[in-house]
């Protein structure tokens, strides 16, 4: 009985640890998308020999209202409003699927939102939520609220410059 108690109260103050590694989610911001989907493409041509998955995943933030980078099952930047946070210290771990590398998936962002317990900062309804791993333990999670034909050319230039930029 004592055990219920304690979750319970943990529970009460989830939401508070929770905002305390993603107080950036609640600030506003005149942050405006940008819709130039050849820039996107453009990214994969800017690398060195060996690819940083940590520097392209923030040259992604001007394009998504919001991306999580996952390194080995933990949550390590997210990026919001166009800005980089990092947030290894939340220690949000997540398994997540082990698709072919580049694919890139479609789920609800709803579910995603509330399975890593920050729903409450979004309308999720309003948004896409696409999954891409780009190597072995390293993935992107990226949200976008464009229209289906938008939604569509933004994730195909997406893959072509995870593409350019593995080579």
């Amino acid at each position: 009985m004592s055990k219920s108690i304690i979750k319970k109260i943990e529970k009460l103050f989830e939401p508070e640890m929770i905002f305390e590694h993603f107080s950036f989610l609640s600030e506003k911001s005149e942050f405006e998308i940008e819709d130039n989907f050849k820039l996107i493409e453009n990214l994969g041509y800017f690398h060195d020999t060996n690819p940083n998955w940590n520097l392209f995943f923030s040259r992604l933030a001007p394009f998504f209202e919001m991306g999580l980078l996952f390194n080995d099952k933990k949550l390590n930047d997210v990026f919001h409003n166009g800005k980089i946070h990092n947030c290894a210290e939340s220690q949000i771990e997540m398994a997540l699927p082990q698709s072919k590398i580049f694919n890139i998936y479609t789920t609800d962002a709803q579910a995603f939102l509330k399975k890593i317990k920050i729903n409450s900062f979004f309308n999720g309804s309003k948004l896409n939520c696409h999954y891409v791993r780009v190597e072995t333990g390293t993935a992107f999670v990226l949200f976008a609220k464009k229209a289906e034909p938008w939604n569509k050319l933004q994730i195909e230039s997406l893959q072509k410059s995870l593409i350019n930029y593995s080579l």
